[in-house]
C-alpha cells in the first residue's frame, strides 16, 4: 500500500508540467513499436526505434502537438523503479500515458518481408481508451519517409491540426541505423558513447537535428548523475 502511495506521489509530480500546456494543444506520447515480423527479424529489430522516432520528428514540428517521447517515458518508469516488462500491455501504457499528461498515445507495429514494410499506426485516446485513428500503409525500408509524412499527415488531421511540417528528405537508413546505436547507448545509460555516435551520425547528415537534440539529452543525462 505504502509503495502504491510512493508511486502515485511520484507520477504526480511528473505530471505537474502537462498543467501548463495549452487546452487546445493535442499531446501524444509514443511507444516504440512492435516487430510482428516472420524472417529475419533481427535485420530490421533496429525499426522498432526509428519508425517512432522518424513519425516524432515530423509530429513535433506541426503548430498544436507536442510530443512526449521515449526518453521522457524511460525517466519515468526510472523513477518508478520499473522495467520496460511492466508495460507489456497497453492499459498499463495507457495510465503511464495519462499520468504524464498524454491526451493521445500512439502505439505502432510493423511486418517486413524482403525490403517491403506493412507499417500500422494508431492513435489512442487517453482518456476514454476509444481508438481516434487506425492508419496502416506499405513501404520500401530503403525509402521510409514518403510513408512517414503520410501517416503525420492523416494523425494531423485526424486531430483537427491544420498545419503540416514540410516532406522531409530521405535520410538513409545507413544513418537511421547509426542513429539508432545511439538511442540503445541511451537506453544503457552510455551517454558520452551514445554523443559519440551522434556526432557521427551529423557528420553524415548535418541536417539531422534529431541527433542535435539526443546530445544535449545526453548531456543533460550526464549532468544530473
Amino acid at each position: 500500500m505504502i509503495k502504491s502511495i510512493k508511486q502515485f506521489l511520484i507520477l504526480s509530480l511528473l505530471a505537474v508540467n502537462s498543467a501548463h500546456a495549452s487546452v487546445s494543444e493535442k499531446t501524444i506520447a509514443i511507444f516504440d513499436f512492435d516487430n510482428n515480423s516472420f524472417m529475419d527479424i533481427a535485420r530490421v529489430d533496429y525499426l522498432q526505434r526509428v519508425l517512432p522516432e522518424m513519425l516524432l520528428a515530423q509530429l513535433r514540428n506541426i503548430p498544436g502537438i507536442k510530443m512526449i517521447e521515449r526518453v521522457q517515458l524511460k525517466a519515468a518508469l526510472e523513477e518508478l523503479k520499473l522495467g520496460s516488462g511492466d508495460l507489456a500491455d497497453k492499459d498499463s501504457q495507457l495510465k503511464l500515458g495519462k499520468i504524464l499528461g498524454a491526451k493521445n498515445m500512439m502505439f505502432g507495429s510493423f511486418m517486413a518481408i524482403g525490403n517491403q514494410l506493412r507499417l500500422d499506426v494508431r492513435v489512442i485516446e487517453v482518456e476514454t481508451s476509444l481508438t481516434l485513428l487506425s492508419e496502416g500503409q506499405e513501404a520500401n525500408i530503403d525509402d521510409l519517409m514518403p510513408t512517414i509524412d503520410n501517416i503525420a499527415k492523416v494523425i494531423s488531421n485526424k486531430l483537427g491540426m491544420k498545419g503540416m511540417a514540410k516532406a522531409s528528405k530521405g535520410t538513409s537508413q545507413e544513418v537511421w541505423k547509426l542513429f539508432d546505436k545511439g538511442i540503445v547507448l541511451m537506453d544503457k545509460k552510455k551517454y558520452e558513447e551514445a554523443i559519440a555516435i551522434f556526432q557521427q551520425v551529423l557528420e553524415k547528415d548535418p541536417k539531422f537535428d534529431i541527433a542535435e537534440q539526443r546530445i544535449i539529452q545526453s548531456l543533460e543525462k550526464i549532468e544530473s548523475q
